[in-house]
């Protein structure tokens, strides 16, 4: 079955380098990028958002400045949902089906519905797999494990990377009663169900859930140091709980050395996600003057198609909202 894995960019100049060319946002001096930068809402070398984002406002009726700090201060104002609201708790907007047809298409282009695509064996060092809400950390073990089994990736370790701070919901919990048991609750050290997180969540299903090979579950162990389970409580904006880059600071709190990080995230969420690691692995080769530095593949797979047009522009608000630290970055604001 072919499998979706696109390379984002590698990541191999020296601290001095970056040093040399911040006076330039333009990515084309700092990295080999293959093949695209991580600047899809704003143009690259401006400090301008892309005119297609500029035309999806116009259509939903939404003014959106050109200048990047303006239009984030509007999309945040208008698009995004509210901390601690699930993206299936969001009520569709109020448009016609013309407006929403012509917003997809402008969507599409931008990159956050169709998979990311690349016949490519690859052997990463690392194999991150995030969280989220059970049906999608069901289908992103699902990925990974036919992604392992047609040895499409070979991942030299597994990085589970969970909430510690993100308590499972009633319906999740009632999804996995019939593996839940006491046994896991004294092992995970929790008295009660109700104190199940995505964390636990996460371990559960990879040690009780059936779509798992054995061969896979015994290749990958804590016990042999090429699996491992993140349990964070690090959060941001007000969201309550841990966020991607907060599970992703847990596991560099650990100091992973160098290597290859591969992710797997369907769209429309994986613009952002990407761009979370992408500007923390940046910090972290930053910090490496020899030797190897990190690096990032990853594979997506194309949006669900029953998702609320809601879901889209809040994932294009918070991604816009990376880009804008990325740009930051790259230029020492």
């Amino acid at each position: 079955m072919k499998q979706y894995i696109r390379y984002l960019f590698t990541l191999m100049t020296t601290f001095s380098t970056l040093n040399a060319c911040v006076k330039s946002p333009s990515l084309s001096s700092y990295y080999k990028i293959s093949p695209h930068t991580p600047f899809t809402l704003i143009k690259e070398g401006t400090d301008q958002i892309h005119p297609k984002l500029i035309q999806l406002g116009q259509i939903l009726g939404l003014d959106i400045p050109s200048n990047i700090k303006d239009a984030n201060n509007v999309l945040q104002n208008n698009w995004k949902r509210d901390p601690g609201k699930e993206r299936h708790e969001t009520s569709e907007i109020e448009v016609s089906a013309e407006q929403k047809e012509k917003a997809l298409f402008i969507i599409k282009d931008l990159g956050f519905l169709d998979a990311d695509t690349l016949d490519t064996p690859t052997h990463p060092k690392y194999f991150l797999l995030f969280g989220g809400m059970i049906f999608r950390i069901k289908s992103r073990i699902n990925n990974m494990v036919e992604l392992i089994s047609s040895k499409q990736v070979t991942p030299e370790n597994i990085i589970m990377l969970g909430g510690a701070n993100r308590f499972l919901r009633t319906e999740e919990l009632e999804e996995v009663a019939d593996i839940l048991d006491s046994t896991f609750l004294k092992r995970v050290n929790i008295e009660t169900k109700d104190q199940m997180s995505e964390a636990h969540l996460i371990r559960l299903i990879w040690e009780k859930g059936s779509s798992i090979p054995q061969s896979i579950k015994k290749h990958y162990t804590e016990e042999k140091g090429n699996l491992t389970f993140i349990n964070s409580t690090i959060s941001e904006h007000g969201e309550g709980r841990a966020t991607t880059k907060g599970t992703i600071d847990s596991w560099m709190a650990n100091t992973p050395e160098p290597g290859l990080c591969y992710m797997n995230v369907e769209k429309p969420y994986a613009p952002r996600m990407r761009n979370v690691l992408f500007l923390s692995l940046q910090k972290q080769n930053a910090e490496i003057t020899t030797g190897p530095k990190f690096s990032l593949l990853y594979n997506s797979e194309k949006s669900a198609t029953n998702l609320n047009l809601s879901i889209y522009l809040d994932s294009i608000t918070r991604a816009l909202y990376q880009e804008i630290a990325i740009y930051n970055y790259l230029n020492k604001k």
